[in-house]
C-alpha cells in the first residue's frame, strides 16, 4: 500500500506491508528545497506504464487560489518509488487572468485530478474557484 501526497514544504510517498504502520525507512521526501505544495483528495492515475498524481505547487506569497500553479509528478510503475530520482515533477503552469472574461474575487485553480484521454493523453483537468461566477 503506498501514500503519495504533499506536507506544507515537500512531496512525500510512503509505503506500508499492512496499512496500519508505516515505517520512516519506508518513506522518501520526492522534491527539493523547501518550496510549498497543496493536493486534494485525488487518485494516482496509472496509465501506459507510469504513475501520475495532480498536485499544486503553492507560489509566495502564497494567496490561495490564485498562487497555486498547476503540477504533476510521475514516475515508472517498474521504477524504486522510494528513490526521488524516479520521479518526475513538472513545471508548475501559474493561473493567467487573460483566459477568462469574467470578474472572479478569489480565482485559482485547485485538486486538480489526471485523467487519460481518448486519445491516450494524459490531462490534467482542475477546479477553478471563480466565485462570484
Amino acid at each position: 500500500m503506498w501514500l503519495l501526497g504533499t506536507n506544507p514544504t515537500a512531496i512525500k510517498i510512503s509505503r506500508s506491508e499492512d496499512g496500519l504502520e508505516w515505517p520512516p525507512n519506508a518513506s522518501a521526501v520526492i522534491s527539493k528545497g523547501n518550496d510549498t505544495y497543496n493536493t486534494g483528495p485525488t487518485p494516482t492515475l496509472v496509465a501506459g506504464g507510469r504513475l501520475y498524481r495532480a498536485m499544486e505547487f503553492f507560489r509566495p506569497p502564497h494567496r490561495w487560489g490564485l498562487d497555486y500553479e498547476a503540477m504533476c509528478v510521475h514516475a515508472d510503475v517498474n521504477s524504486d518509488l522510494l528513490d526521488p530520482s524516479s520521479w518526475t515533477i513538472t513545471e508548475p503552469l501559474p493561473l493567467d487572468m487573460k483566459w477568462f472574461s469574467f470578474p472572479m474575487t478569489t480565482p485559482g485553480y485547485l485538486e486538480g485530478n489526471m485523467v487519460e484521454g481518448p486519445n491516450g493523453e494524459i490531462y490534467d483537468i482542475l477546479r477553478l474557484n471563480s466565485l462570484p461566477a
